[in-house]
């Protein structure tokens, strides 16, 4: 966490909860919803605190995807509207921002994905955008194992959040 005058360092614990609905096989529409809170010091340990809420939307296009082709692969750009709500030092912060996203999928093998995808709002790209990394391992044929890795940085009223965060869950089909 960044200030005017200071730099902040400390880890945060959370909890990310992310659903995606497909409507056909172009378009899709995302929910997620991020809670993280935690210890960070300079030269005496505050409370930091954040959540985000998230609804995106993406239309897949070029590539090539079928049970014909060898390797599957898309690209995807969307919008969304991002909610942001921090408490850091007696201070509660909020934001609306409405980034773009970009993403690509590609699959690497029979059993094995990655996607890169990111979101920044076009006028602020310098302090608020994100990046993902994601490798998914299929389990039976309607369940996933899938590693994120994140890095990400926003700011809200001259304070800045930054860092990374690492995830792994399961990703099911309908």
């Amino acid at each position: 966490v960044r200030t005017a005058d200071k730099t902040y360092n400390g880890d945060l614990g959370g909890l990310l909860m992310s659903t995606s609905f497909d409507f056909g096989e172009r378009f899709n529409l995302g929910l997620e919803v991020k809670d993280g809170s935690g210890k960070v010091s300079s030269d005496k340990s505050v409370n930091f605190s954040f959540n985000e809420y998230l609804v995106h939307s993406a239309f897949k296009f070029g590539g090539a995807s079928g049970p014909n082709v060898q390797r599957n692969y898309s690209f995807s750009i969307g919008f969304g509207i991002l909610n942001k709500n921090v408490k850091f030092n007696g201070l509660k912060l909020d934001e609306t921002q409405y980034p773009l996203f970009l993403g690509f999928d590609y699959d690497l093998s029979e059993n094995l994905s990655i996607r890169a995808s990111g979101y920044s709002q076009i006028d602020k790209f310098d302090d608020n955008r994100a990046a993902f990394i994601e490798l998914a391992w299929p389990v039976t044929e309607k369940i996933k194992v899938v590693g994120r890795y994140s890095n990400y940085s926003s700011e809200i009223n001259k304070i800045k959040h930054c860092g990374s965060d690492y995830v792994i869950g399961l990703e099911t089909r309908f």
